[in-house]
This record gives C-alpha cells, structure tokens and sequence, in this order.
C-alpha cells in the first residue's frame, strides 16, 4: 500500500503534538489537503487488510519512556490527555525524539472491539505524503502507553521524516455514494486514494471524509 494523496477538501485533525511544560487545550479544529498518488488502484471488492503488529510494548504515566518525556500523559486515566477527537475520544499521540518511527499512544476510551490503525505521514505544507502500512493494534487500557513501531516501506519515500499520523479504528462503516457499501476505515481510505490517483475523480475521498471515521494528527 503506497500513496501521495491530494484532495482539496476541509477535514477536522487534532492539534499537533509540541513540546510544552503545560497541557495544551484540547481540540481538533484544522485543515489539510489530501493529494494523489500514482498507485494502481485498490481492488473495490477486496480491499486491503492493515498489516497487524505485534503484541506491543507498554507502560504506565508513572514510568514514562525518556524519549516521549516531553509529551504528556494520563496517570489515572481520566485526565491528563493531550488531544481529542470525535472519533477515538481522548489521547496522547507522541513521536520518540530518539526516533521518528517510534510512536507511543494512550487512549482514555478504548475500543476493545477493534484494532486502532495508525498510518504514518510526511507533511508539506497541505500536503499529505503516505510513508508506509497501517500499524494496528488493541487498546485495552485507560492507563497502559503503547509503542509502535510506523514502517516507512514506501518505495522512493523511505528516507522521509515521519511528521503526522492518519489514525482510524479498523472498523467497518456504511460509506455513501459512490462506495454503497459497509467498508473498513482503513481500506476506505486507501481505495479513495488509489482511485482519485487513478481516475482524478475525488468522490470517493469526499465520501471517506464524510463518514469521520479518522484523526489526523500532525507532530
């Protein structure tokens, strides 16, 4: 699964994440375009299934890993959250300073149900860049950090630096026109790349966009 995706539609993303001594406010109002890619296209029927991780490391807020020290996290798992969104509730996205595919995550609400995929990006501008494969894994606690480590197996973008993250749950939802039809997030998004790339044609982002089913965060 490779792409470039560019699309000018307004989407909702959560904050970026900085280095700061206090918690920033919580929010996820921003803008980005998506932009295509010169991948085939995803077969409509078939799809694509996110390449699972493995059982990940993890930790608590009260023993914190040096290298995501500088973000903020929940001890209780109540508050202490960095971001939120509409989709995934509270979290704390944050990228290792030792290295850019290292990412750790925390979620207030857990979905027990369903993997969380993460996606990593390179961002210029309004420009959205797709690295690599969906990472997923279950959340099973409030007050667990978990590590990933984002594969960056796009071919001619390996050596790109890791800037955002397009994270959806590896759920599936009813997409309306033109798909018509209940698809995973993950393969949604794909498919809508592929086909804008493809075809020119945007009908399909827009439909991906419209559902919501996603959080785009920016480091």
């Amino acid at each position: 699964m490779k792409l470039i995706i560019l699309l000018a539609i307004t989407i909702s993303i959560c904050a970026c994440m900085e280095t700061r001594t206090k918690r920033p406010a919580e929010k996820e109002s921003s803008t980005f375009v998506l932009t295509n890619t010169g991948n085939p296209a995803i077969d409509p029927v078939t799809g694509i299934t996110p390449t699972p991780t493995p059982t990940p490391t993890t930790a608590t807020a009260n023993n914190v890993p040096a290298e995501v020290s500088h973000c903020n996290w929940s001890s209780d798992g109540i508050s202490g959250y960095q971001s939120s969104s509409t989709h995934i509730d509270k979290f704390t996205l944050c990228q290792s300073k030792d290295s850019d595919t290292t990412v750790y995550i925390q979620v207030k609400t857990p979905d027990t149900a369903y993997q969380v995929c993460l996606i990593p990006t390179y961002n210029s501008g309004s420009t959205i860049t797709y690295l690599g494969e969906p990472r997923c894994l279950y959340i099973t606690s409030a007050t667990q950090i978990y590590k990933l480590t984002m594969l960056k197996n796009r071919q001619n973008f390996t050596t790109y630096l890791i800037t955002g993250i397009m994270m959806m749950k590896d759920k599936s939802y009813q997409y309306p026109s033109p798909f018509y039809k209940n698809i995973l997030s993950p393969d949604a998004y794909m498919f809508c790349a592929n086909w804008l790339e493809q075809t020119n044609d945007s009908s399909y982002c827009q439909a991906f966009e419209q559902v919501g089913a996603y959080v785009y965060h920016q480091f």
